[in-house]
């Protein structure tokens, strides 16, 4: 898992990016974080959805700019 629903912040527009990768089915993607390590990663499905994400500041009507707090569930794959 990535990120703790709290201090993981990104915006709306970041989010939907998320969201749409996420319908990809076994879509391999390269993460890296900071400090250079990388990984090769797909979302994990198995023990809830594979990102949530939630306004920081409810609005009724969120611009793309709008911060949400996320997780993101990954598995680590081996690169073929």
């Amino acid at each position: 898992m990535l990120g703790d629903g709290e201090n993981s912040w990104l915006t709306r527009a970041e989010v939907e990016v998320l969201f749409a990768l996420s319908e990809q089915a076994g879509k391999k993607m390269a993460l890296t974080l900071p400090g250079g390590r990388s990984f090769t990663g797909i979302f994990d499905r198995a023990d809830g959805p594979p990102i949530e994400a939630q306004q920081l500041f409810p609005l009724s009507a969120p611009t793309d700019g709008a911060i949400y707090t996320v997780v993101m569930r990954l598995l680590t794959v081996a690169n073929s």
